[in-house]
């Protein structure tokens, strides 16, 4: 009998674990804001505020970091926090299927909208064939422009096919993200021909600065890589001369996230650390 009330006991404790710390860091909020209430009327009346702390973090908070870490790190999924950004510009006869007739003036724009993902999954080739084992159109979207054609996007989520690292435990650790130019050094007129090799050479760009943050660091995550058109306006005298226009050429931006202690100077550190990877690359 007095085994089972133990028993009894032992488990109802475990039940009301959750509530006790939910009612201490309930306690402790409380008084926080009473410290935090008092400096802010001591300093309004011209008298020196009591140092108050930080907020109180909820005792919970750990295990909504760790599900983020755990996702962000998953070799497996397709993630959209691990995406490819690629755009195109083209006109509502590109998105056709053969022997398809034009959709009506008024609709071409939910046309173009609906038929962006299709017209642009074909980019998944480039993403399998450098960063991923899986990948998927997770958002698309097009916009019309002045000339009728329309400039269609696409989000390629995907699953990593390169190492990620084992994230270690640490006290203050968190993902830290920054971001960084790919093709640092080179100018515009430079850049990469809009072509599959220029992408698929961002991402070689991407994945040897990932390399090199992974053995500093132990863990890297290539979170986007945004891929942009750039479109030089041809000037008058040569559309009077019959040149033709300047080549559509590409940019690209990068996101990368390790684990490591989350504060401000690690962010400073891994942002400037970015910088001379990417100039270097």
């Amino acid at each position: 009998m007095i085994k089972w009330k133990l028993a009894v006991f032992a488990v109802g404790l475990l039940l009301a674990s959750p509530l006790l710390l939910l009612n201490v860091w309930g306690i402790k909020t409380s008084m926080w804001a009473i410290d935090a209430t008092r400096a802010n009327e001591a300093a309004l009346a011209g008298e020196a505020p009591k140092p108050v702390g930080k907020m109180p973090v909820s005792p919970f908070q750990w295990i909504r970091d760790n599900a983020r870490v755990r996702a962000e790190f998953d070799q497996t999924a397709v993630n959209w926090r691990r995406s490819v950004y690629v755009s195109d510009s083209v006109a509502v006869e590109d998105l056709l299927t053969p022997g398809e007739a034009s959709p009506d003036p008024a609709f071409a724009p939910l046309y173009a909208e609906a038929r962006a993902a299709r017209h642009l999954i074909g980019h998944c080739e480039d993403v399998l064939a450098k960063l991923g084992t899986k990948c998927a159109v997770s958002e698309a979207s097009a916009n019309a422009a002045r000339d009728g054609s329309y400039t269609i996007s696409a989000r390629l989520s995907y699953a990593p096919s390169y190492d990620l690292g084992t994230p270690e435990k640490m006290p203050g650790g968190g993902l830290v993200t920054a971001s960084t130019r790919l093709g640092e050094n080179v100018s515009d007129d430079e850049l990469p021909l809009n072509s599959a090799e220029a992408r698929r050479g961002f991402m070689d760009q991407a994945l040897a600065i990932c390399e090199s943050i992974r053995t500093r660091h132990g863990t890297c995550i290539i979170n986007s890589i945004s891929i942009t058109r750039v479109v030089k306006r041809q000037r008058r005298a040569d559309v009077e001369a019959g040149l033709p226009p300047p080549p559509v050429r590409l940019r690209a931006t990068a996101q990368f996230t390790i684990y490591a202690k989350e504060n401000r100077e690690t962010q400073k550190a891994f942002r400037e650390e970015l910088t001379a990877l990417a100039a270097a690359t």
